[in-house]
């Protein structure tokens, strides 16, 4: 591998990027609507705030390995079964052999473990295990989008491999820092042979396919299908009549009249009407604001990033926040951020009282907003004011 590689560490609700040009990892965080369970709700939203992230953090192009940790794919061991010890031949009887049990005979668990993997697109792979094999199997549309998404900003995506082949636990770390990201540049030549970019997806519909094939082979040579399971077919006509039965009860009791409902007594009967003067007026009360201590603000510095085609919008909200007596709170113009929405960043040392007034102000003025937060940043908060 070459020096000016990158690392993206891909977990299930973010990923952490290690670039060469760099002197820090930086981090992403997925929001629901980008990606949930593994799943890619939004693609296109996702790769916009990816281009947004790249842009914002002045991330030079250069080779990606794209590294899945164990919680963003799944795992099963697939074993042998325990063969019984060779039984002893009688005298004058030559020895039984035993039937050997090889690692193709489990292919039919491996295919059915990956066919319930709950995915339109799912890759696997297989790694030895002394009595059998584990298996790995990833949603390639989750590291797909994210892969075309770098390299639409320019980004080689080299290779893409599950964390597990690192051993010793590696891949199950929460943060990669720089001494895994050392390891991982190290041994990246040597698992060439775990590489997903190049793996077929497993698909249902090639499996339905062989099997349509199978009949039709069936058939010409004037054999029957395999038949239906009759039992299971019995069961359910069972339960469609007793549906059915409960469905004719339900409407014979709709057809009859409600019985008349009891009279009604009232509950007392006043000797004298109430008039409103009788009724004592109580005063309500007047809600207090928060009182935001001066100490949690005065140190916060605040950049507005203007790339909206109005300057009133930028003015109003910086005249907002002068208000609480920030430390500074700077404009600036810049209209190729390519920021269709408005993104506030925040540091992870920004506490929430901060957090909640500058989404409020925010929120006065625009209506769609996404938060992210940085490991480090110059400012405490960075207002990007999309177009």
């Amino acid at each position: 591998m070459t020096t000016k590689t990158g690392i993206i560490y891909l977990q299930k609700d973010k990923f952490q990027f290690m670039s060469p040009f760099l002197a820090s990892i930086v981090e992403f965080r997925f929001t629901q609507e980008m990606v949930q369970d593994l799943d890619v709700l939004s693609s296109d939203l996702l790769e916009e705030q990816i281009k947004l992230f790249v842009a914002n953090g002045k991330i030079p192009p250069s080779n990606v390995i794209i590294v899945l940790c164990d919680n963003a794919y799944f795992i099963k061991d697939i074993l042998l079964p325990n063969q019984p010890p060779p039984i002893p031949p009688k005298p004058g009887q030559p020895n039984t052999p035993v039937a050997k049990v090889s690692l193709d005979d489990l292919k039919p668990q491996i295919d059915l473990f990956v066919e319930h993997v709950p995915y339109e697109n799912v890759v696997s792979k297989t790694f030895p295990l002394k009595n059998g094999v584990r298996v790995c199997a990833v949603n390639q549309d989750f590291y797909g989008t994210i892969q075309s998404a770098f390299e639409k900003a320019g980004f080689i995506v080299a290779s893409v491999f599950p964390g597990m082949v690192l051993g010793n636990g590696l891949s199950a770390r929460p943060v990669m820092d720089g001494a895994m990201a050392n390891l991982i540049l190290q041994k990246a030549p040597s698992f060439k042979q775990y590489d997903l970019i190049s793996q077929v997806a497993f698909s249902a519909i090639k499996e339905e396919v062989e099997s349509v094939d199978e009949v039709q082979d069936a058939k010409n040579k004037n054999q029957e299908p395999p038949k239906t399971n009759k039992t299971r077919m019995i069961a359910m006509v069972g339960v469609l009549v007793v549906l059915l039965v409960i469905l004719v009860v339900v409407f014979m009791q709709s057809q009859q009249p409600p019985p008349p409902p009891p009279p009604v007594q009232p509950a007392f009967a006043p000797s004298q009407p109430i008039t409103l003067s009788q009724v004592p007026s109580v005063p309500l009360e007047t809600p207090t604001s928060t009182t935001i201590n001066p100490a949690q603000i005065q140190n916060v510095s605040v950049q507005i990033i203007n790339a909206s085609s109005s300057a009133t919008v930028t003015r109003n909200l910086q005249s907002e926040l002068n208000k609480y007596k920030f430390k500074s709170v700077a404009v600036q113009t810049q209209s190729n951020t390519g920021a269709a929405n408005t993104v506030v960043y925040f540091s992870a040392n920004t506490n929430q009282a901060v957090r909640n007034i500058v989404l409020e102000e925010v929120r006065k003025l625009v209506s769609d907003i996404t938060v992210q937060e940085r490991q480090s940043d110059a400012n405490n908060v960075t207002i990007i004011l999309g177009k």
